[in-house]
């Protein structure tokens, strides 16, 4: 059973009952929202209480996490570029665009969205996931295959998604998930990710056989790869 509390301070909350646990939990997301999960036997006023007691840190929680969203945002519109390993993303804007507000178009290495002034930023960020993902499509897989042969690891079957928490995954069926995102990555970047998920394969945790053979096929430089990846995150 759940609830939605709309608070003047924080905006919504949604409180949710039961699912295990002797006391109350706070989670505080920039996109999911803020959500209180409570015991079978408590009730929502409790929770309001509760979520009361805690707005001061549930605000510095939500501005602290839209801070690092604001930082790690990636620029859409009219003069922005967008770097990735098939080129570059150009934006154009355009007065006059018939029967549709964004056009995409490929020229040589570039990719221009043209898109009609009242266009949103939602509907450039869409572009830009059809652009990446079909990119995506024509460069991971074969990166993949080739990584894996290079280094003699077998896998099942790839799936490339767009994910915003991670940049892939291995699956117990030994499937290999890839963020379409990696096309926004440095070349050595992307190459990491694909060998990390491969390592998985032999070792499904991360301790320190798993570290040791990632750092092996990354040239010793796994701690200076992975620093320089916090310089990025997968969404946009």
């Amino acid at each position: 059973m759940e609830k939605i509390l709309k608070h003047p301070i924080i905006g919504e909350v949604k409180i949710v009952r039961g699912g295990g646990g002797s006391s109350i939990r706070l989670s505080v997301h920039i996109r999911r929202g803020v959500r209180v999960s409570i015991p079978r036997f408590a009730s929502f006023t409790e929770a309001e209480r509760f979520i009361e007691s805690r707005i001061e840190w549930i605000t510095a929680a939500l501005l602290k996490q839209k801070r690092r969203a604001e930082r790690f945002s990636v620029a859409l519109g009219e003069g922005e570029e967008i770097l990735i390993l098939s080129g570059v993303i150009k934006f154009i804007r355009v007065d006059s665009l018939p029967g549709k507000k964004i056009k995409i178009c490929v020229k040589g290495v570039d990719r221009i969205v043209s898109y009609h002034p009242d266009s949103t930023k939602e509907e450039l960020k869409d572009a830009v996931i059809k652009i990446l993902r079909k990119d995506a499509k024509e460069y991971l897989p074969s990166r993949l295959e080739t990584l894996a042969r290079q280094h003699g690891f077998i896998y099942n079957k790839l799936f490339l998604k767009n994910n915003t928490s991670n940049w892939g995954s291995c699956s117990s069926k030994n499937n290999i998930n890839l963020n379409i995102h990696l096309m926004r990555l440095p070349y050595e970047l992307c190459d990491y990710i694909i060998l990390h998920e491969l390592c998985h394969l032999k070792y499904r945790n991360h301790g320190e056989k798993f570290h040791k053979l990632v750092n092996e096929l990354c040239g010793g430089n796994e701690r200076e790869i992975t620093k320089e990846l916090l310089k990025f995150r997968p969404d946009l």
